[in-house]
């Protein structure tokens, strides 16, 4: 599989969990668990010696460390859910993520998902005070897709290993 189209699949994925975010502000737990087996079957080829196209993401592939990346990705997602700093869906959706980045990249990848939260905030707030409206639940997957993005443009343009 090339880098283009385990992209694609990515992008498929998170763009499926920010519109249920968006419109249901919940992300379906069979999204998550299909973006997990995603994740984790494309480390597993990878491990196979087939090129798949997880390497411009994660730095390495096997099985093993897709395992890595979705349980240390799901510890930080539980923790940040028990301080109320995210939703389970979304703590669900990170230890996903995790399987597509591996550990090592669990905690770039949360560091620029506050990151762009805070810009999402941001936004809400200005947009609240412009529109003199009560804030609704921000739909935190957004910040997800674009911590992944920054992701992944930070590793395709060599600014990182």
């Amino acid at each position: 599989m090339s880098n283009w189209l385990a992209c694609g699949v990515l992008a498929a994925m998170l763009a499926a969990a920010c519109v249920t975010d968006w419109r249901r502000r919940r992300i379906p737990n069979v999204l998550c668990l299909a973006a997990a087996l995603a994740g984790l079957l494309l480390h597993a080829a990878s491990a196979t010696g087939r090129e798949v196209g997880l390497q411009w993401l994660s730095g390495g592939g096997s099985l093993l460390h897709a395992l890595g990346g979705l349980l240390l990705a799901l510890a930080v997602g539980a923790a940040l859910w028990r301080l109320g700093l995210f939703g389970a869906g979304d703590a669900k959706l990170l230890a996903a993520l995790g399987a597509w980045t591996g550990p090592f990249s669990v905690l770039p990848l949360v560091l620029m998902t506050l990151l762009a939260g805070g810009v999402l905030a941001t936004a809400a707030l200005a947009a609240q005070a412009w529109k003199r409206r009560a804030l609704r639940p921000l739909p935190y997957s957004l910040a997800l897709a674009a911590g992944v993005s920054a992701l992944v443009g930070v590793r395709a343009a060599g600014l990182a290993p």
